[in-house]
């Protein structure tokens, strides 16, 4: 810049770096870091969702919070329990078939013993697990009675996108850090308000500003979401 203020009075270094950025030499070659590809995850149709457990706390003390995420549309369902067995697991999941508006074909748990077996439970009820002797969890058995692919994270890797942990975080952030609950109904009643509000109302950015039961809306009008459950009787009525 000062070899070309002689020539050039009324130059600026504003000026002179938009002149260097117009022929691509802005930056020095070794400077320029080259930028990371990230890969990204496979697109799936509506139907696919995220099932994990966290903790929450009130006056009363500890509950298990389930939670169910469809990866494409958003639609959230979540309910508080006071244990986190495989019976618990089970009637979870009996409640997320009925209150997804859409018929589930893939779910991804991790592998926790509320889900699947693990193998020192083989081992100790001496079940050879290759082939069709294997031993299925009653989580497992209600997914294959429904037609749901049951899929489970790799060890020791328990989580794959982050959705379900995000979504977690979020509700959350939403009720304990906020509010303080003098009992479990409480908490489950300002758990429901606020299902209600993500699934109805709160626009999403990953979905372009689409709340999930937009979305949800949008892929019942394809070829394939026809087919899929009637969504008239979940809409929000006037007295609520």
């Amino acid at each position: 810049m000062y070899s070309l203020l002689e020539t050039i009075p009324n130059l600026t270094r504003s000026s002179l770096h938009r002149c260097f950025q117009r022929h691509g030499i802005s930056k020095l070659p070794h400077l320029e870091k080259s930028k990371k590809r990230t890969k990204q995850f496979k697109k799936y149709e509506p139907g696919y969702v995220h099932v994990d457990i966290s903790q929450v706390y009130t006056e009363e003390g500890k509950l298990y919070l389930f939670v169910g995420i469809d990866r494409t549309t958003k639609y959230c369902y979540a309910k508080l329990y006071k244990d986190q067995t495989s019976k618990t697991a089970t009637n979870f999941l009996e409640e997320l078939i009925k209150k997804m508006p859409y018929k589930m074909d893939k779910i991804l748990t991790d592998n926790g013993k509320q889900f699947v077996y693990t193998s020192s439970s083989y081992d100790k009820l001496n079940i050879n697990n290759e082939g069709d002797d294997k031993k299925k969890s009653s989580f497992t058995e209600l997914c294959i009675s429904n037609k749901i692919d049951h899929r489970q994270t790799l060890a020791y890797h328990p989580w794959t996108n982050g959705q379900v942990e995000r979504i977690n975080r979020t509700i959350k952030t939403a009720t304990i850090k906020k509010y303080y609950y003098e009992n479990h109904e409480k908490l489950q009643n300002h758990l429901n308000i606020f299902l209600n509000a993500y699934n109805y109302a709160k626009p999403l950015k990953t979905l372009k500003g689409c709340s999930p039961y937009e979305k949800v809306l949008l892929y019942l009008k394809t070829k394939r979401g026809k087919s899929m459950i009637n969504l008239i009787y979940k809409t929000m009525g006037p007295n609520i």
